[in-house]
Order: C-alpha cells, then structure tokens, then sequence
C-alpha cells in the first residue's frame, strides 16, 4: 500500500515541480495561500518520498512527524481546494493567467491540477494507502490549522 502512496506523491512532486518551473515570477505566486499551500505540499511529498524510499531499501521505520507533516499539507491543500471551488475560480486576477507563465502553458490546465488534482490525489494517497503509518499523537489537530492562520 505504501508503494502505491510512493507513486501518488511522486506524481504530485512532478505535477508540482513542473508548473513551479513555468511560472515567470514565483515569488509574486507564493503570496496567494492556494499556490503557497501547493508549495507547501511539493516539499512535504519530497521529504515523505525520502523517507518512503528509505523505509523500502533499509526497512527503517516512517517518522511520526513525517505523517504529521502528510495530515498537515493534505488537510492544507484540501481546504485550498475548496476555497478556489467557491470563491476563487469565479474572480478575475485570482488565478493563474497566461501572462504568468512562460511561453505557451495553459493556465486553465494549471489551476485545474493546483486546485482539483493535487488536493484529490494527496487526499487518495493519505486516507487510503498511508494506513500503515500510525499518528498517535493528537497535536497534529491543532498544527493542521497553522498554515492556514499563517
């Protein structure tokens, strides 16, 4: 199941990485919470890939605080979903243009991934195929909301 979990954040880091990568002023971008909350997520996945591949080479055990971190960026991007679903999309200057981006990427496509796809594929991998990963520790309830307080 954490193979399968591995592959999902993978998909989500290249997903992530790629449009980070078109975007012309990624500074100016990290001052909307959506995309900061996508960023968030792109690290989160590559440390959680990190450990995943250390735990399938050398049977290490995943840190609690690395699933911590998962439930955090998840429950972060999710809410960023919803918040673009219904009060974001509808705006003018609230989304990605195509003069934010270099030469001939879709923006429409870049915000249907963002906002749509990411979120609903971090929500899969967590819910269905982290259920190895045990998170005790009922802190993380009250650290889910520090992004979005930020």
């Amino acid at each position: 199941m954490l193979f399968v979990s591995f592959i999902i954040n993978i998909i989500i880091i290249l997903f992530e990485f790629i449009i980070l990568i078109f975007i012309k002023k990624k500074k100016d971008i990290l001052k909307y919470y959506t995309y900061l909350q996508n960023f968030i997520t792109l690290i989160v996945s590559l440390i959680f890939c990190i450990f995943l591949a250390i735990r399938f080479v050398y049977d290490n055990p995943v840190p609690e605080y690395i699933k911590g971190l998962r439930y955090v960026a998840t429950t972060g991007l999710i809410e960023t979903m919803f918040i673009y679903m219904f009060f974001l999309s509808f705006g003018k200057k609230v989304t990605i243009e195509e003069d934010d981006f270099i030469k001939g990427f879709n923006p429409k496509v870049t915000n249907c991934i963002l906002h749509y796809i990411c979120p609903l594929l971090s929500l899969v991998s967590f819910v269905f195929f982290e259920r190895e990963l045990v998170l005790n520790n009922g802190i993380w309830t009250i650290l889910v909301i520090i992004p979005s307080v930020i």
